[in-house]
């Protein structure tokens, strides 16, 4: 265990250079929280709440905002009461309100739901050029699409280019150091958590949404699932991270019962 955190930051360092491109800065980014709309019960699909989240560079505000889907629980029905900084919560990188919202409510476990293409609208595992449509709150303030080659590749590139894993680029121009779609992503989900733990340091009646980011989970499925993955791995303040059938490049399912697969 005491070796841990410098194994950690090495692995850090890993991941960034062979795989996910280098995290972003935070020197001068602010963050405020608007709410939209108020959550007006607790039937989930039809009262859950939303908000956004705008970020700031300097004080400029960023073009695109991160919206964002709330849901608390019913602190009457449910027995549960917010701790002193709010309701535990588990993180979804969507803002569609599916049936988790009230399961996770049942439990007194409040959802936030995050439009992680509000912050980067790429639509590829890791890819980072152009094509990719790379707009969104991190271009808006770090002119992303600047570092991108113009050349359009697959998810998962192949090869070493001088000794170093590239996997944003084949053989065209770019910054080995900009950081992938799920690095991208993984910035501006922080930012949100920048937003909500500014909340909970507020007097309880008067904080926007009622959450305690200390207290907290991220959960996706598929490729959303990686990004769990990667949101794990750089962002401290999420305790429990699970990603669901994350498949290639995530976590796989090592054990199951299937007769079919058992025979073969």
């Amino acid at each position: 265990p005491k070796d841990w955190p410098a194994r950690s930051a090495q692995l850090k360092q890993i991941m960034q250079h062979y795989e996910t491109g280098y995290m972003l800065p935070t020197d001068g980014i602010t963050v405020s929280l608007e709410v939209t709309k108020p959550q007006s019960g607790y039937a989930a699909a039809a009262d859950a709440g939303a908000a956004q989240v705008t970020v700031y560079k300097d004080g400029v505000a960023a073009a695109h905002k991160i919206n964002i889907s709330f849901f608390l629980p019913d602190p009457v029905s449910s027995g549960f009461v917010p701790g002193r900084k709010g309701y535990p919560v588990v993180f979804t990188p969507s803002t569609n309100v599916g049936g988790s919202f009230n399961l996770a409510a049942a439990y007194g476990i409040a959802t936030v739901g995050i439009n992680v293409r509000d912050i980067d609208s790429g639509d590829n595992e890791t890819g980072s050029y152009v094509a990719n449509g790379r707009a969104g709150v991190v271009n808006d303030i770090f002119n992303l699409v600047a570092m991108m080659p113009d050349a359009s590749r697959t998810a998962y590139s192949a090869g070493l280019v001088d000794g170093r894993w590239l996997p944003p680029y084949i053989n065209s121009p770019g910054d080995p150091n900009a950081p992938s779609l799920m690095m991208s992503q993984t910035w501006g989900i922080s930012r949100v958590l920048d937003a909500l733990q500014a909340e909970s340091a507020k007097p309880a009646a008067e904080r926007l949404i009622n959450v305690d980011v200390l207290k907290s989970a991220i959960t996706g499925v598929s490729r959303l699932g990686k990004l769990a993955l990667v949101v794990g791995a750089f962002e401290p303040r999420i305790a429990v991270v699970n990603p669901v059938t994350s498949g290639s490049g995530g976590v796989v399912i090592d054990r199951f019962h299937s007769a079919a697969v058992n025979r073969r």
